[in-house]
């Protein structure tokens, strides 16, 4: 249905609310709203409430949830604008930590486990995508890992940053991160590239 432009913000509304009790509508949702114009003073509460449903989301809504996370991040330079940046890498960049120390790859049912890398094969392709279309994004995430401690580093992180590499733009300031805050303090173990490579 074609709405009037009066109907956006009620409709963007309403499916903020829908988003909160229908989680099994969260991509088709997602997806609506990329087709609408959403209110400027709509987007922070939406984006909250997208990254309040970032814990319990399933691995198959996250590259929407991820590109939808990323597009709505104004593209200011202001202290406030960075903050929220700041705000949104580091949630995400937990859910990848969580996902990353989950069981994957050593479970019985081999479907599943097969289902859940392809479903981090498409995050890390979203945010690869979302990275280097958005250079003040980028800039977020690069200072996110690179000020963070080493605990928070994950495979998804790890990914990123090789890809990164392969952007003259960014490959200098990945290439330190990795080796200043990564092979340095130890982290890049056989084990660790092994479980990356899987």
């Amino acid at each position: 249905e074609v709405l009037e432009d009066s109907n956006h913000s009620v409709a963007v509304d309403r499916f903020r609310q829908m988003l909160e009790c229908e989680r099994e509508l969260t991509v088709p949702i997602i997806e609506s709203l990329g087709n609408l114009r959403i209110p400027p003073n709509m987007v922070g509460a939406l984006r909250e409430t997208v990254l309040g449903i970032l814990e319990s989301a399933p691995f198959s809504d996250l590259p929407v949830a991820v590109r939808f996370l990323l597009e709505s991040l104004d593209r200011g330079g202001d202290f406030s604008v960075k903050q929220i940046k700041s705000k949104v890498v580091s949630e995400l960049r937990q859910k990848f930590l969580d996902i990353c120390c989950s069981d994957i790859g050593i479970g019985t049912d081999i479907s599943e486990d097969a289902t859940k890398l392809t479903n981090i094969q498409c995050i890390i392709k979203t945010l690869h995508s979302s990275l280097i279309s958005r250079d003040d994004v980028c800039k977020a995430y690069l200072e996110n890992v690179e000020s963070g401690n080493n605990a928070c580093f994950c495979t998804i992180d790890f990914w990123l940053l090789v890809s990164l590499r392969g952007q003259s733009i960014y490959s200098k300031k990945a290439t330190n991160i990795l080796k200043k805050h990564v092979a340095r303090t130890g982290m890049i173990t056989p084990e660790f590239v092994k479980r990356a490579i899987q």
